[in-house]
């Protein structure tokens, strides 16, 4: 995860499923087409064929050497929401392998799993991102083409040049997948039979063609490039993907069930930066506009030409010593007298959102939750505890604001604060459940929920 330390690249550039016994959304069973049109719109789905509805399961046992017989799990939707900037080829491989085990596990013999899955990127735009690759979503859009299919997405440059990471795509994707045909679907009773932009397998049967294996799907669908903006937006992108899916409209509507649980999967290796549209002038040097004010709080030196990340943290968050928590600031980086105020959307914004959702589905259904997964710039083995240090490589302070949180052979990763603070107000007991994006293997991300969510599910 090579973290960013020029100014260039800044511009350049979660996994359970469930069931119960409730009827469900309804595959279409017969051939359909639908025109996937271009790369550049990587919502629109193609071509269909026959669906597939499973054997009922029989007594067995997992290829992991895990429980024998059937096993029933929660309902759940799960929502992915990826880092798809300069830095992320790496994490992206690591997400791919450990989430395609997760969904193995779910397809496994003797496994009764009703899911939904969803993948969104962190990109939300910004002044100085606006040629993100077409082959990018924005704006908590949901992904379903083939990483194979816009590898164009896998260029970033920085300094040094041309970043490859081609082959985050080409590992992961069986080759001949170019394509991932979604098969047509309704989301209640009654209802229009058209392809969903995401995943799904209900009461058996699945959303795919009968020659494509979920978990291949998903290898080839949670690859997300590196083309997306540098000034990443987590919480706002997983806001703004929960509102299409709530928004008649939408492509994305109807993706959250009443009756399924919510997992909700943050990955990313920098500090969030969902900013308000309406003080978008705290990212404008004085010579385009830029407020003395605003450049004198956020700026690493007031007097660049270009901006750097540094601002996210400088705007958004407030230490004392090494403990550091969310601040709400105007633009002139005092305290906001309200939240319409505040450069970057206060973390009560994502928070409450979610809660609210929480409760309409505990109101169906007192036993459903919501989970959160975060994937971040916390040290491998976290364990609830962080440290913010402001001391350290001056070109790293200059670019983040901070020094790394933790660092692997790929690079460093800021810490987090903003997604911390989020993570924390839904966690479960007294197990953290933020990760870090330093390690080699995010199925310790998984398993716990898999574990919750289906008794007991071991991740091959």
């Amino acid at each position: 995860m090579l973290v960013r330390t020029t100014l260039i690249s800044i511009f350049c550039t979660s996994i359970v499923a469930g069931c119960r016994s409730e009827p469900r959304s309804t595959l279409v069973s017969e051939d359909s087409t639908s025109d996937r049109g271009s790369s550049s719109s990587p919502l629109e789905t193609g071509s269909g064929s026959t669906s597939v509805a499973e054997e009922s399961p029989s007594d067995s046992t997992t290829e992991s050497g895990g429980f024998a017989g059937p096993r029933g799990c929660e309902d759940v939707d799960i929502l992915l929401v990826i880092d798809n900037s300069g830095s992320m080829g790496e994490e992206q491989a690591v997400l791919t392998e450990a989430f395609s085990a997760m969904v193995r596990a779910l397809e496994g013999p003797g496994v009764i799993a009703n899911y939904r899955i969803g993948f969104t990127t962190t990109d939300n735009g910004n002044p100085w991102c606006t040629s993100s690759s077409t082959a990018s979503v924005r704006g908590g859009q949901m992904q379903i083409s083939s990483c194979r299919s816009r590898l164009d997405g896998f260029l970033s440059e920085n300094a040094d040049g041309i970043i490859d990471r081609t082959t985050t795509c080409l590992d992961a994707c069986p080759a001949g997948l170019e394509d991932i045909p979604v098969l047509p679907s309704v989301i209640e009773e009654g209802g229009e039979a058209v392809a969903r932009p995401w995943l799904e397998r209900i009461d058996g049967v699945r959303n795919l063609p009968a020659d494509i294996a979920a978990p291949d799907a998903v290898a080839c669908i949670a690859p997300q490039g590196i083309s997306g903006c540098g000034f990443e937006q987590p919480l706002e992108a997983m806001y703004l993907a929960l509102t299409r899916a709530r928004t008649e409209g939408q492509a994305s509507y109807g993706f959250l069930r009443p009756q399924a649980s919510l997992v909700i999967v943050l990955l990313t290796d920098e500090v969030d930066c969902s900013y308000n549209l309406d003080h978008d002038v705290i990212f404008y040097p004085a010579g385009r506009g830029g407020r003395p004010e605003s450049l004198a709080a956020f700026w690493s030196d007031p007097a660049a030409t270009l901006p750097t990340s540094a601002i996210c943290w400088n705007a958004g968050v407030s230490c004392t010593g090494d403990s550091c928590r969310s601040a709400n600031l105007n633009e002139d980086g005092l305290e906001a007298a309200t939240t319409e105020d505040a450069v970057l959307h206060p973390v009560d914004r994502y928070v409450d959102f979610v809660r609210a959702i929480a409760a309409e589905k505990q109101a169906v259904d007192p036993s459903l939750e919501v989970r959160i997964v975060a994937i971040a710039g916390v040290p491998p083995g976290y364990d609830g505890t962080l440290s913010y240090s402001q001391e350290g490589d001056e070109a790293f302070l200059a670019s983040f604001g901070v020094a790394p949180g933790c660092t692997s052979e790929n690079g460093e990763a800021v810490p987090p604060v903003r997604e911390r603070e989020f993570a924390e107000a839904f966690q479960v007991g007294n197990d953290p459940n933020l990760y870090s994006i330093c390690g080699d293997d995010f199925r310790e991300a998984f398993q716990p929920v898999a574990d919750d969510l289906c008794g007991y599910l071991p991740i091959p």
